[in-house]
């Protein structure tokens, strides 16, 4: 797929941050697109400003939840991803990835700037906020409607030489995340665990149901 050009709008917005913190939100607005498109019917994003931060939201299909690209005060050197305070996420992602990133309340994950991207988690994390009112049951009727299509091999944007390959979009959830040893992770066993991990159903999915 093409990326779209980064906007100026978005560029002026990364541009109050430190050089390093700029080029890992745009490595992760690069694959923020490429998994939307390898998903499937997540539709076109919107990508706009939220609070003066570059955002992307699932305005067509209501897959997902809005997804916000900036820092936080607490380490404003450091990238971070910002999700809507209601979802479930975060503590999913605490839960599975603890070493991976750092975490703030029940909004920011925060990739550590010391040390290298964390592939593989950031796939599967941006691919679950692409989808989870999909997994809600809360998407438009349209889009519940249809099955997903066959994703492409590779989710990772070709560009990025250090994601590239490092996790295919077929992975399912139960697979990947048993694989790392976490015995606090629990999946229900079943089907359901065999789809891949951006078509889990709301049974498995931890977490309330946001407003």
């Amino acid at each position: 797929m093409t990326v779209p050009p980064v906007p100026d709008a978005i560029h002026r917005a990364l541009s109050r941050h430190p050089e390093i913190v700029q080029e890992r939100l745009l490595d992760i607005r690069h694959m923020i697109f490429t998994v939307a498109a390898d998903i499937g019917d997540v539709g076109p994003l919107t990508e706009t400003l939220k609070w003066g931060e570059p955002a992307y939201l699932t305005e067509v299909s209501r897959s997902g939840t809005t997804i916000r690209l900036g820092a936080t005060r607490e380490a404003p050197q450091e990238s971070a991803l910002l999700f809507n305070c209601k979802t479930s996420l975060i503590d999913m992602f605490r839960t599975a990835f603890p070493d991976e990133f750092k975490f703030y309340g029940n909004r920011a994950l925060v990739i550590p700037a010391d040390r290298a991207m964390p592939c593989k988690p950031l796939l599967f994390c941006l691919s679950a906020a692409l989808t989870y009112h999909r997994r809600k049951g809360t998407g438009s009727r349209s889009q519940r409607s249809k099955k997903p299509k066959t994703p492409s091999p590779h989710a990772c944007p070709a560009s990025i030489d250090s994601i590239a390959g490092l996790m295919p979009i077929k992975a399912n959830a139960r697979s990947y995340l048993l694989s790392r040893q976490r015995s606090k992770i629990r999946l229900s066993v079943g089907a359901q665990c065999s789809q891949p991990f951006w078509a889990i159903s709301s049974s498995s999915w931890p977490g309330p149901q946001p407003a």
